[in-house]
């Protein structure tokens, strides 16, 4: 498959989503170089996310029906998530990121939550911090990384916003070209809250995160924040 239709395949992983709200993500044309002057300062992703979520189970009434669903937990943050939309996820005790799922069908696929407190990674979505941001991938991958998807949901209102925040999605893929080595793709859909910058993301081999895009556009769209005691 070739990056081109790996990058719109790629896209059918954020649908299905409701009737009147799409993700509407723009491909970027191919050898596409993103712009990272005026960038603050280069910004670069960490080895190791410290923050992690406390993982709890509770039971909602939904419709007058039971609901399990698993409550994600950091400091003020609390997030919701209904136990059906990750029933083809198994939650990972151990890994690089704040939440870490291995889907049960396709164990390439890992999807994850990264969890960012207002703190010095990223200050907002911004462009300085978010040029920063693009500027330290491609250092981190110098000649490796061919970025697919750059959109921001305050340049295209019909992007559909989660939690109602503003939203950037981000996809590229690593790859030693040069050696025609097989593509890694990297989907990321980054959402700003009151508390910090939070990452949904799904990488893995080419075939399994096709295989896996759908269950992973269920489990992005269907997160909540909720107040809970």
């Amino acid at each position: 498959m070739s990056p081109r239709s790996l990058a719109i395949t790629l896209l059918v992983c954020l649908s299905p989503v409701p009737a009147d709200a799409t993700w509407e993500a723009n491909v970027l044309p191919q050898n596409f170089t993103p712009v990272t002057t005026g960038a603050g300062v280069t910004v670069l992703w960490p080895s190791a996310v410290t923050t992690r979520f406390e993982i709890r189970t509770i039971t909602r009434t939904c419709k007058h029906q039971p609901e399990a669903c698993l409550l994600l937990i950091s400091g003020t943050l609390k997030l919701q998530l209904h136990q059906s939309d990750i029933g083809e996820w198994q939650v990972e005790r151990d890994g690089p990121y704040s939440l870490n799922l291995n889907h049960r069908w396709h164990p390439g696929a890992k999807a994850y939550l990264a969890w960012f407190p207002q703190g010095p990674f990223l200050a907002s979505l911004d462009e300085p911090s978010w040029r920063g941001h693009l500027h330290g991938l491609l250092s981190q991958n110098p000649g490796k990384l061919r970025f697919e998807l750059n959109n921001d949901s305050q340049t295209n209102p019909q992007m559909l916003q989660i939690m109602g925040r503003r939203k950037r999605l981000l996809g590229y893929e690593t790859s030693n070209y040069d050696q025609d080595a097989a593509a890694s793709p990297t989907m990321q859909v980054w959402i700003e809250l009151d508390e910090g910058i939070l990452v949904y993301g799904l990488t893995g081999p080419v075939r399994d995160v096709l295989q896996a895009r759908n269950d992973f556009s269920r489990l992005s769209i269907s997160m909540d924040s909720v107040t809970v005691p």
